[in-house]
């Protein structure tokens, strides 16, 4: 048994470590490949460029709640659909974009802050 005690207090040590976490970091959401992780605020929501299949979390890097507007694009430039949310301070969320189309994003009430993202 004292052979393997050694081997079992570092396997013990081992696993000890695994276990801590940093509960200072949001958790994560598990992103499917292809997959980006995007931060935002409300003044700065970046444009994008993504191939079709891609996954895509927004994380807030604000301190305050951003509202989140989708609308899906048409051939023409009209609204197909639209989609709201909110991101609270430090959370995300994530689309998957599972067809070629056009969409805006806002980032803000006011629509000031704004994406364009083209999915090929």
């Amino acid at each position: 048994m004292k052979k393997y005690s050694k081997y079992l207090m570092i396997l013990v040590v081992m696993l000890s470590a695994c276990g801590q976490t940093n509960n200072d970091v949001p958790p994560e959401m598990f992103l499917t490949p292809p997959a980006m992780r995007v931060i935002i605020t409300r003044k700065n929501c970046p444009f994008m460029e993504v191939q079709v299949g891609t996954q895509v979390m927004w994380v807030s890097g604000d301190t305050a709640t951003i509202p989140i507007t989708l609308e899906e694009l048409d051939d023409h430039g009209n609204v197909i659909t639209t989609g709201k949310s909110e991101i609270n301070a430090e959370n995300q969320f994530s689309v998957g974009f599972d067809h070629a189309e056009v969409y805006h994003l806002y980032c803000s009430e006011d629509r000031d802050a704004y994406a364009t993202i083209t999915v090929k």
